[in-house]
């Protein structure tokens, strides 16, 4: 199996751990981005900053992924305005990312089912579901993108 493929399953299977071990490990937090002020720091930026390299090799997922190094590089402590804006960024263009699909576009409406929830819950739990949503989606095209032209790397959709 390519390099490649295994360096990008890693990377959607770690984040798509790492909400809730920053959840089971500091509990219950307002968003992601506090777990800043925790133990959990390491995870949230090592996560960020892998999830934003994947980001930027990806067709149509480099704003994301900018937006994403940012909003890490960008403390809520120090830059809570600033901060909040490029993450707002980062989950409106990845919806955007995904409206460009002309494969598996059913995961828009999936990613947009997270903001009732995060109305029902709180903003942790919305980027949870969001952040689920598009590692589900990341980890399919990955897949698809395997068995459709074996053990070359791809591009994504």
């Amino acid at each position: 199996m390519n390099y490649e493929i295994l360096k990008r399953i890693f990377v959607v299977v770690f984040s798509t751990i790492a909400p809730f071990l920053i959840h089971f490990t500091v509990g219950p937090i307002d968003s992601i981005s506090k777990s800043w002020n925790t133990d959990m720091q390491p995870v949230f930026i090592l996560t960020n900053a892998m999830v934003s390299y994947f980001f930027f090799g990806t067709k149509h997922w480099q704003i994301p992924g900018i937006s994403l190094l940012l909003l890490t590089a960008l403390s809520i402590n120090y830059y809570p305005s600033l901060h909040n804006a490029t993450a707002a960024v980062f989950f409106i263009s990845s919806a955007i990312g995904l409206l460009s699909l002309r494969k598996f576009r059913y995961y828009l409406w999936i990613y947009l089912a997270s903001v009732p929830v995060g109305l029902f819950t709180n903003l942790y739990w919305f980027e949870t579901f969001a952040i689920l949503v598009l590692c589900v989606y990341h980890l399919h095209v990955i897949i698809y993108g395997y068995l459709r032209v074996g053990d070359k790397l791809f591009k994504g959709e």
